[in-house]
Formats: C-alpha cells, sequence, structure tokens
C-alpha cells in the first residue's frame, strides 16, 4: 500500500504517472472542444454581427492606449548604442 504524501515521497503512485497515452488523449481532447466552442461563437457572432464591432473596439481601443503609452520612450535594448551627448 502507498503511505507517504505525495509532496514528500520520491515515489508517485502508479495512477499518477502520465504517459503518453494520456498526454495524447489530454490534447485531442482539448482539440475538440476548442473546435466545438469555435463553431459555437461563431454561430452567435454570425447572428449578431455588434458583438465582433463591439470586441473590434475594444481591441483597437487597448491598441492605441498602449502605443499612446509608449510614445517618445526609447526601448531599453536600443539606448546602449546611443551616447547620452547626443540625446
Amino acid at each position: 500500500m502507498f503511505r507517504c504524501h505525495w509532496t514528500t515521497c520520491s515515489q508517485s503512485p502508479a495512477w499518477l504517472e502520465i504517459t503518453p497515452g494520456v498526454l495524447i488523449f489530454g490534447l485531442a481532447l482539448s482539440v475538440a472542444l476548442m473546435m466545438c466552442a469555435a463553431t459555437v461563437i461563431a454561430r452567435i457572432l454570425q447572428k449578431q454581427r455588434w458583438i465582433a464591432y463591439a470586441g473590434l473596439a475594444i481591441i483597437l481601443y487597448v491598441a492605441l492606449t498602449m502605443i499612446w503609452s509608449e510614445v517618445g520612450e526609447i526601448p531599453e535594448i536600443f539606448t546602449h548604442y546611443i551616447s547620452r551627448e547626443n540625446l
């Protein structure tokens, strides 16, 4: 019988072993679930166009905010090549 706690024991129980079959099954299951979710979302977006435009507006707002907050700043990776006298 397996008597040690899983955080302190160097040997794990047999049911806890991750085999390639388990990984492949998990990958296949996640791909199938993503396909089903994408189909549902695509159907909703076809019926309700405003959701797509709202999502586009949110993405555009976030992108412009990120660009605007970094205007005028030189990334640290480039300051190595520029001397302080030229700034």
